[in-house]
């Protein structure tokens, strides 16, 4: 991964116009030890069939990371090794990249997005056969509209769970698209339907930090819930 991007800077004749500079500088600063950077580059070793192309769901949770050889890191990985956009979540929640050469990070910093626990509602009104077949109706005729061109359904880049049946939503490597899973890990035809969202934005000291509340419904069981996102983006810093 280093020797790739020293070469690149070496290609070119004015290094401070290099969009990797930001990146060989951040090697730089975190002073990783050769042992480290071999370390690294275990960690992303391809597996077959890759690398993919990220689509955006995955670039919107690397543009969460301020540290650029970080955030390269994880493309890495993320292209490699076909993270799911969950995965890759949970890769950069938990420091993977600190963790593999054994240090701590360097600062505590939010990482997102982060998921608060959904709220379940009337476990009564979800269990009558008539709400079921209520929501049933409902997705039928969304699936008409949009099939028509009418966009009704809310536009989101976050993906949900539920907390009735432990059903979740994910987007796979090199695509763009919502699919559902059960628990299990099976995939389901059963889409969640969003009824509300609400946004918000804060501005912080080192960046955006935007919130999300998603009213939702499972398609899978039913349950009506509550869902609270956040993620921060950081701003861009002339130096590292």
């Amino acid at each position: 991964m280093a020797a790739r991007l020293k070469k690149k800077i070496k290609r070119k004749a004015r290094p401070e116009e290099d969009p990797n500079r930001r990146i060989i500088e951040s090697l730089i600063k975190l002073k990783l030890t050769d042992e480290d950077m071999r370390q690294l580059e275990t960690e992303v070793t391809p597996v077959a069939g890759g690398p993919w192309e990220l689509g955006w769901p995955h670039h919107r949770v690397l543009l969460s990371i301020d540290e650029p050889a970080e955030r390269f890191w994880y493309e890495e990985k993320a292209r490699n090794q076909a993270l799911s956009l969950r995965e890759l979540e949970k890769a950069v929640r938990e420091n993977v990249f600190y963790k593999s050469i054994g240090r701590r990070p360097p600062k505590p910093r939010p990482l997102g997005p982060k998921r608060a626990a959904p709220k379940s509602g009337d476990s009564e009104l979800e269990n009558d056969p008539g709400y079921r077949k209520l929501l049933r109706d409902v997705r039928k005729v969304i699936d008409r509209a949009e099939a028509k061109g009418v966009a009704v359904r809310h536009r989101r880049d976050d993906i949900l769970s539920c907390a009735g049946c432990g059903a979740f939503e994910d987007v796979l490597c090199g695509e763009d698209s919502r699919r559902t899973f059960l628990a299990s890990g099976e995939e389901t035809p059963e889409p969640f339907l969003v009824i509300d969202k609400k946004e918000t934005h804060e501005y912080r000291k080192y960046g955006d930090r935007f919130i999300t509340i998603y009213e939702h419904v499972c398609g899978v069981c039913g349950v009506h819930q509550s869902a609270s996102l956040s993620c921060v983006f950081y701003d861009e810093k002339d130096e590292i």
